[in-house]
């Protein structure tokens, strides 16, 4: 039927099935934002690959894996393909702990 062919479809991605028979069904058209947009919900962009970054430069990492989502500071860049970054939990020790009141 019409309606097992929606429910079963690999594109279901894009829209949500609303209903459990065809003549209650409803397509809702699913927002799939794109990495853009969701970095830019949280005011990020994501650097190019022509961007060089320096060292002490604060950056946010937005790899997939268990330090996304943390500020981090750029250790060393002297490979425009590979920089070393320094995860931050503490924004106030990024200065070796010295913190002014």
């Amino acid at each position: 039927s019409i309606f097992d062919t929606l429910k079963n479809d690999d594109n279901k991605s894009t829209y949500e099935l609303v209903g459990d028979s065809l003549e209650e069904l409803r397509l809702l058209r699913r927002k799939v934002q794109t990495e853009k947009e969701l970095l830019a919900e949280k005011g990020l962009r994501r650097a190019s690959e022509t961007y060089l970054f320096y060292e002490g430069e604060i950056v946010v990492i937005i790899a997939e894996g268990e330090w996304k989502g943390y500020d981090a500071v750029v250790k060393a860049a002297d490979d425009p393909m590979t920089v070393t970054v320094v995860p931050v939990l503490d924004m106030f020790a990024i200065n070796g702990g010295d913190t002014e009141e």
